[in-house]
């Protein structure tokens, strides 16, 4: 068998595996965190994304190197076309940040977001948050972008790499909604085409961030009954 195809029998059955594994903690994490009192729900979120951190970022890191002759250059680590990766980020930023603003307010986005479900955010919670967040969203890309889809595309190309990624992507989303199950495959396919524009995962990876932490912080304004205690009420609202 061509070593390419190895290489992409090894990443798609592994992949599958992990977002089974990470399925399953995410399920369970999540319901733990709606089953506890007010404060202890937050570390049940940080224990999903840390979760998430080594099934997609360590986990398939640790098969890389004790598999494959290739390193994380090949699988879209390396920053090859830097000008052209910060236009994407600018531009998907200025339509990202006023999307978020309008859509956080709406009730189907506050049912769930912020997905810590805390009254009075410290700064304490409101930096773990993010970094934790951050992280996640490190491993998840590295994950979808990298490690699944340039170990497609050198087998398969790229065509049948973004289709396979996609449907994974989508799949990823199951237990969080048919909404965002939906809603994964425009923005799935959307992400590998960046990437593969750019040669990297870095834009998809900044492009993730800024949506996941400009809703949060939206949903937290808008969040009739949640507060971020280290600023003013006016700072606020």
């Amino acid at each position: 068998m061509d070593s390419n195809y190895r290489i992409f029998w090894i990443v798609l059955l592994s992949s599958v595996i992990l977002l089974v594994i990470y399925s399953v903690f995410f399920i369970e994490f999540n319901r733990k965190s709606k089953s506890v009192d007010n404060k202890r729900s937050a570390t049940f979120i940080y224990l999903q994304r840390l979760t998430g951190v080594i099934t997609f970022g360590i986990f398939p890191i640790g098969i890389m190197n004790y598999t494959f002759s290739t390193g994380l250059q090949d699988y879209g680590a390396a920053l090859v076309m830097p000008y052209r990766s910060l236009l994407w980020f600018i531009i998907l930023s200025v339509i990202i940040i006023p999307l978020n603003f309008f859509q956080a307010r709406k009730d189907a986005n506050l049912n769930v977001y912020p997905q810590i479900r805390i009254d009075n955010w410290n700064i304490g919670v409101f930096t773990l948050s993010a970094v934790t967040w951050i992280l996640y969203l490190l491993a998840y890309e590295f994950f979808f972008r990298g490690f699944l889809l340039f170990a497609a595309q050198d087998a398969v190309g790229p065509y049948w790499a973004v289709v396979i990624n996609t449907v994974l992507y989508a799949m990823a989303h199951i237990p969080k909604g048919k909404f965002e199950t939906i809603g994964a495959i425009p923005l799935g396919i959307l992400l590998c085409i960046i990437t593969f524009n750019t040669g990297s995962f870095w834009v998809a990876f900044g492009m993730h961030v800024v949506m996941a932490l400009s809703n949060e912080w939206f949903s937290l304004y808008y969040h009739k009954e949640m507060k971020v205690t280290f600023l003013s009420k006016s700072d606020m609202h």
